[in-house]
This record gives C-alpha cells, structure tokens and sequence, in this order.
C-alpha cells in the first residue's frame, strides 16, 4: 500500500515515523496550514490561500522570465499541470486543474524514473509544500516539522484549478534532468505513474 510517513520534530528529539492513513494526514495537515493561515485574500510571509477565484492565464504564468513545464506536451489551453521556474526572483510555482480532494501532487527531477527518492508534495488543502522521499515499500516519507515546510501561496482559479507560488524553487531543473509529476492517493495500492513534463510552448491560449 502506499502510505505516508510522517516525521514530527520537536526540537532537538524526534518521534518515531507514524503511519497515518488518508483522513488522518489530511486532518492533520489541514491542521497545521490552519495554524498560520490568514484566511484572507493577500499574501503574507506564512501560508495564506486566497479565498475569491482568480482568473489564470496560462501566458501570463509562462512570462519570458519564467522558465515554464507543462504536460499534456504541446498543451495550450488544456494543460493538466504547469511548473514555473522565475530564474530572476528564484521563486516556483505550479499549476494544477481537475484535482480531487483526496489526491496530493509529487514533483521530482532526475535523469529517468529509474533512480530517485526526493520528490515534493503538496496537498489540495495546503498553501506550503513539503519535501518528501519515497521508500521501499511505497512509504512516502515526510518531513511535516514547520521548520522544514515551504511557505506559499495557494489560490483557487474560476474554472477549477489551484495555484501554488513558492518563494523558493522547489524542483530543480538542473542539466540534462528531466522533470516529472504525478497524482497519488495516500493508502491505496498503486504503481508509480509518473508523466514527464515538457516544455511550454503555447500561444494564444484561453484564461482558465
């Protein structure tokens, strides 16, 4: 089964990894964004998720100073996902439409699908993000400590889809590395099912 492990640290000790199954990490999670989220419109140094839809545009996203990833490849308007790096600000964010609530999003760089084991997660209900590792076994391996989450912004866009904006690049596309991404559901038993992401290469496309 695919479960997650999560670490809770407090200060200099630490617990042991605790199994968690889907409705207890999302309580738990949604838990601790409630904490420092303002529940308003603006952004703020902590996690904050815009309550009023915005309108997202796609071109707009992929500016000449972002270096932008999408899949499906050659997708304009019905891109599932979009990855943006700003190498100017060195800040990243990502684009998803059509998530369900249960799901959480994987993000990772390498060479292939062969070999890796850090990748980064965010959930549907939280504005940061968390490095993760996967383990043998199908173990997610997650560091949920405030110290070493990813502070961002999540906002919700008027045809469905969510956006995040980290203030650091959380996907690294480094040489001849490819990036690739994935939907999972945490406690069901399923094969990686990782997609490349492409290059952006849209034109005109539709606001989304």
């Amino acid at each position: 089964m695919n479960l997650i492990v999560i670490l809770l640290f407090f200060g200099t000790c630490s617990m042991a990894p605790i199994d968690l199954s889907v409705q207890e990490t999302s309580e738990l999670l949604a838990m601790m964004d409630n904490k420092g989220n303002s529940q308003t419109s603006q952004l703020s140094t902590n996690n904050t998720t815009t309550v009023e839809s915005i309108t997202f545009n796609p071109i707009d996203f992929c500016s000449p100073k972002t270096q932008c990833f999408s899949w499906p490849q050659q997708c304009t308007s019905d891109c599932q996902i979009l990855y943006g790096i700003n190498n100017e600000f060195k800040t990243s964010s990502v684009f998803l439409k059509n998530m369900r609530s249960w799901e959480h999003v994987e993000l990772m760089a390498g060479a292939d699908l062969n070999n890796f084991e850090d990748i980064f997660i965010v959930f549907p209900t939280n504005s940061f993000g968390m490095n993760a590792r996967h383990l043998d076994g199908g173990l997610i391996q997650v560091n949920s400590s405030e110290a070493f989450r990813v502070s961002g912004e999540r906002q919700l866009t008027k045809k469905g889809g969510i956006l995040w904006t980290f203030e650091t690049v959380v996907v690294k596309k480094e040489g001849k590395n490819k990036l690739f991404w994935q939907t999972a559901t945490i406690g069901e038993e399923q094969p990686h099912n990782f997609q490349e992401l492409y290059p952006f290469g849209g034109q005109e496309v539709e606001q989304l």
